[in-house]
């Protein structure tokens, strides 16, 4: 599924906080989304989630506006990570990954195997009787990615997924995520570790103060001439065994 924004545009308050943003996300696609603290990242996310209206615009899904489907309908279209990794109830990690399949009207056969496969997939599965109060951050972010992955949409929004992680599980994170935009997944993802969005990511959409600056494959948009527009810094890109990192080297 496409998911795509038209002169998409979101003021809060006397902010403009998105500004005429046009993108499409594509099946196959992993997308990530960069810029510095308040380009609109998360908003962005937020409205193509359909969880934000937009102040003028549109959020289209295969050519369907995403606000005309029905909050279930898009719970089961589209699935979002928040940044915030807030659980308000003592609940065990299993009853908590097993509320992505609240959506969905599958057989209990079929909910049990979507909330075992996704807590393998993020290595959670020896927590699953564990109260998420009891958890480390870090465990708690993989468990709250792993509740996204059982909802099993067609498009996936996650918000700094990474963030919390050690180095193996932000390296598993992202080769899950790259595994299902190369199975015909829709996936954009917000993340500040640009290195890993050079690394794995097809195509990065690069924020500044709510307008797309930079929109391509990484080549493109991880340049010298961007960085420095974008965040400030000087910085350059080399390859350390054939793996893109990005090296900040000055602010300028």
């Amino acid at each position: 599924m496409t998911l795509s924004a038209d002169r998409l545009t979101v003021t809060l308050g006397n902010r403009t906080v998105l500004d005429e943003i046009r993108c499409a996300l594509h099946p196959g696609e992993l997308t990530a989304i960069i810029g510095p603290n308040g380009a609109g990242k998360s908003t962005l996310l937020r409205t193509l989630a359909g969880l934000l209206p937009p102040t003028h615009g549109s959020v289209m899904i295969d050519g369907t506006a995403l606000a005309t489907h029905h909050t279930r309908q898009r719970a089961r279209l589209v699935g979002y990570l928040p940044q915030q990794r807030i659980v308000h109830w003592p609940l065990t990690v299993a009853r908590t990954v097993a509320l992505g399949r609240v959506p969905h009207e599958s057989d209990s056969a079929a909910n049990t195997l979507a909330v075992d496969r996704a807590m393998a997939e993020m290595d959670v599965a020896q927590f699953r009787d564990r109260s998420v109060t009891e958890l480390s951050g870090g465990e708690l972010a993989r468990v709250l990615m792993a509740r996204v992955l059982a909802q099993e949409t067609r498009v996936l929004l996650a918000d700094e997924p990474t963030a919390g992680l050690d180095p193996a599980h932000q390296l598993t994170l992202l080769e899950k995520l790259s595994a299902l935009a190369k199975s015909g997944r829709t996936v954009a993802v917000a993340l500040h570790e640009l290195s890993l969005a050079a690394r794995y990511c097809q195509r990065i959409i690069l924020l500044r103060n709510g307008k797309i600056l930079g929109d391509g494959p990484a080549s493109q948009v991880l340049t010298p001439e961007l960085l420095k527009a974008a965040f400030g810094i000087n910085a350059r890109v080399e390859h350390l065994g054939g793996v893109p990192v990005v090296i900040p080297l000055t602010l300028c």
